[in-house]
């Protein structure tokens, strides 16, 4: 079968796909196999993004940017003098949206005896035209401009897996698990520009003290100076700087990329459903892994500047002391060494990597031999967990923004109880 698509968006451009697929299983060599079914897949497309910007909180998803394309400068009042206007955005009559190119490749199975089904899928997704900022020269009385002057892609694979094995009247038991794996990288940026929804742009936009974008990076790459630890004879903090030398003042040109990213490379999760008789169980484990964020709820309780004012982190009575210099925290006194481990190193950088019981129910179908005679249909009652177990702290780092997990709550717990009744 071959399917193909053809579009034409608001703003001129033509986007198109096309797909086939081959029932491998239908062909006559395969009659006698042991697939139920075996399809093979692939597709192609070209589509566009009309949203080349992050909705903030709270705002409309579908109305992004309104005054991106305006074909005139933005102005403003400055409140001195006469109110004369001041220049606040630099107009881009060339703006576009941003194109998604991508490749696909999958199959889809299942055995005759149904023991095992599943599919596998591998992707190519390449984004040009991707939305920007670059800087200008002050001279324009802006700093930035934004347009479309960048390339990424993204490569992965997708499993999907489950197996029934137990299919007996009185008893069933399958289990089940997916996964998926991605690679990132940005392949092209204007020089100097960075990509726009990183929440970590110092006020002139000239440089970056957290997760960032730059030409041959992952998007989301920390750009962080290695923390050292304490000395042990003064107890102040201990930095690398960019000729590998220890340093207690380090500067924003001894940060370097760690290779880490608050985007996970793998994802998924795996479970199983079982039943006996009216009895079921159903079970969902989800995990992350290679996923790391900015803990600055940590840091904040970590700071010295905090004792006796608001809540710290027990780890302070671990601090550097005359008759404790065996430790990685800093003396109390180092409120310097504090500030520069607390926002451009890496001593709060953590790997978010978790698994989880996501759920847990535990339930009991009422059989119709004991609802007859009853206007009820089907009865069923359960119980119900959520969030109980294991990756509590890497999922809440996970949970809690973007590159940083600042200001969030962690994962609820939660417990019902239910019954479902049907007439």
């Amino acid at each position: 079968m071959l399917l193909i698509d053809l579009q034409r968006s608001t703003n001129g451009s033509t986007f198109w796909s096309v797909g086939a697929r081959w029932n491998i299983e239908q062909e006559e060599f395969m009659k006698s196999g042991i697939f139920n079914l075996l399809k093979l897949r692939g597709s192609y497309g070209v589509q566009g993004n009309q949203n080349i910007a992050a909705a903030a909180p709270g705002t409309n998803p579908i109305y992004l940017l309104p005054s991106a394309v305006r074909s005139l400068t933005s102005t403003a009042g400055s409140g001195y003098g006469n109110n004369p206007q001041l220049s606040t955005s630099i107009a881009n009559e060339d703006l576009q949206w941003e194109v998604l190119n991508q490749a696909n490749i999958g199959v889809d199975f299942d055995l005759k005896n149904g023991l095992l089904s599943g599919s596998l899928d591998v992707y190519n997704k390449k984004t040009e035209k991707l939305y920007s900022i670059q800087p200008l020269s002050a001279i324009t009385g802006q700093y930035t401009i934004s347009g479309n002057i960048g390339d990424m892609y993204n490569r992965g694979i997708e499993l999907s897996l489950r197996s029934n094995i137990f299919n007996r009247q009185d008893f069933k038991l399958s289990v089940f698990a997916n996964g998926a794996y991605n690679k990132n990288k940005v392949t092209k940026l204007a020089p100097g520009s960075v990509y726009p929804n990183n929440p970590f742009l110092t006020t002139n936009n000239t440089s970056t003290l957290y997760g960032t974008t730059a030409e041959g990076h992952m998007l989301g790459e920390y750009l962080m100076v290695p923390y050292l630890g304490t000395n042990s004879s003064t107890g102040l903090a201990q930095f690398l700087d960019r000729n590998g030398n220890v340093t207690t003042n380090p500067t924003n040109d001894d940060r370097r990329w760690t290779g880490k990213s608050f985007l996970p490379v793998y994802q998924g999760g795996f479970g199983l459903n079982a039943s006996y008789k009216g009895f079921f169980v159903d079970v969902l484990f989800t995990y992350a892994a290679k996923v790391w964020r900015s803990d600055f709820d940590l840091a904040n309780l970590s700071s010295p500047s905090n004792i006796g004012v608001f809540p710290v982190t027990r780890d302070l009575l671990n601090a550097w002391t005359s008759t404790n210099t065996d430790t990685d925290v800093p003396i109390v006194t180092d409120i310097t060494g504090f500030n520069n481990s607390s926002t451009f190193s890496d001593r709060f950088l953590k790997d978010a990597s978790y698994v989880r019981l996501r759920n847990v129910t535990l339930g009991y179908n009422f059989g119709k031999d004991i609802l007859r005679g009853t206007p009820i249909s089907q009865l069923r009652v359960y119980v119900q967990a959520e969030n109980f177990l294991l990756g509590q702290n890497g999922e809440d780092l996970m949970l809690k923004g973007n590159a940083s997990n600042q200001g969030g709550f962690p994962t609820p717990r939660v417990a019902t109880m239910g019954i479902d009744v049907q007439f």
